[in-house]
């Protein structure tokens, strides 16, 4: 069963949520771990998508761990971001 996002917990509950994403869609523990990993010094950076990989790119880390980080981010951003967004929406708390 997922876990679902209450009301200001969404920061504490974005690994269970993409940690049961990444469950239903078959992948292994290994990925989690990883995918979790990189999706947690992304969110801690501040920094949008594109700069964020741009600066593991400028500091200097291997292609494959970059690749790595971009595909964990668009996962992220594909799933547990879409429901975080569609949770916002419900509550009132977009700023349109």
């Amino acid at each position: 069963m997922l876990l679902m996002a209450k009301k200001g917990s969404f920061k504490a509950d974005w690994k269970i949520l993409l940690e049961n994403e990444l469950k239903l869609k078959g992948f292994s523990k290994r990925t989690v771990k990883t995918y979790s990993y990189h999706i947690n010094l992304f969110l801690n950076s501040g920094k949008n998508p594109k700069d964020y990989l741009l600066s593991l790119i400028n500091s200097g880390l291997q292609d494959e761990t970059v690749r790595l980080a971009g595909f964990a981010i668009k996962f992220y951003i594909k799933t547990v971001g879409k429901e975080h967004a569609q949770f916002e929406e419900h509550n009132g708390h977009d700023h349109q």
